[in-house]
């Protein structure tokens, strides 16, 4: 479950970079989701796509941090959406690049 969160935050990065040239360096995740919604309307769907990254870290903090495990359903359901997270960060930055 975390490696595909870390891949959707990686990906925020990429975004962030392509649209913005730039990426946070604050430690606090939530950061990298408010650098993201300053991209607006340069990309479809950020205001959708920062809440579910923003969903996604909350997940990352409660098995990260509170040292317990994530069920089947949890995961699963975080996978699908870091996947999603993830197949839109790499249209945006694919657009951006052409």
């Amino acid at each position: 479950m975390l490696a595909s969160i870390h891949a959707a935050v990686a990906e925020n990065d990429a975004v962030c970079v392509a649209m913005l040239g730039k990426h946070s360096t604050d430690p606090d995740h939530q950061r990298a989701v408010d650098l993201l919604e300053t991209v607006g309307d340069r990309a479809p769907n950020v205001g959708q796509r920062a809440a579910q990254l923003r969903a996604l870290l909350k997940r990352k903090n409660l098995v990260e941090y509170e040292a317990r495990r994530a069920s089947d359903a949890e995961a699963r359901d975080a996978l699908e959406r870091a996947t999603r997270f993830v197949s839109w960060a790499r249209d945006v930055v694919a657009h951006a690049a052409s």
